[in-house]
């Protein structure tokens, strides 16, 4: 995906590279929202206004504590909603740091959604809100740190010296 001359493109120019509801679609092998992944999660995402809005419902497959969804499928799903508000806004970033609150059970079984948008942003430090509900209100809260990074570290190339892995430490400083 990254060596699409349309993500390129439209990163470059710092435009959003997904239409205002339509559904996002970026890795098909994600565990989380990957629709080739036989044992994923299934979320689906969409682009509304700025937000990106998460929609599944969690099964068995994903249990916790009794009739609960385990806390790492939620964290899982915060952060991957996170990082499909990235097209959106036309940046490029891996999260720095994550924080959750745990509100009340996740519930399984039952339709949930998790909407992610942009609290504020510095240079190339991105901070986002996300937050999880089902029909009986809120169950989770988080905020992330996104550190934005240049495509060209990300990008495809042949020549291995090009490309390199940031370091949340070294990009902190």
């Amino acid at each position: 995906m990254l060596a699409s001359p349309r993500v390129t493109a439209a990163l470059s120019g710092r435009r959003a590279i997904i239409a205002d509801g339509a559904e996002i679609d970026l890795f098909r092998d994600s565990f989380v929202s990957g629709r080739t992944n036989p044992m994923g999660i299934g979320v689906h995402v969409v682009r509304r206004g700025d937000t990106a809005v998460a929609r599944t419902t969690l099964g068995p497959a994903f249990e916790g504590a009794p009739g609960r969804a385990h806390g790492g499928a939620v964290g899982a799903i915060l952060d991957e909603t996170m990082g499909y508000l990235l097209p959106i806004i036309a940046e490029m970033a891996y999260t720095a740091s994550l924080s959750i609150d745990y509100i009340a059970p996740a519930p399984l079984g039952v339709e949930v959604t998790f909407t992610a948008r942009l609290r504020d942003r510095s240079d190339r430090k991105l901070w986002i809100e996300a937050v999880g509900e089902s029909a009986d209100g809120v169950f989770v809260r988080a905020e992330a740190l996104f550190l934005t990074v240049d495509l060209s570290r990300f990008t495809n190339t042949n020549d291995s010296t090009t490309l390199t892995t940031p370091t949340p430490t070294a990009d902190l400083q």
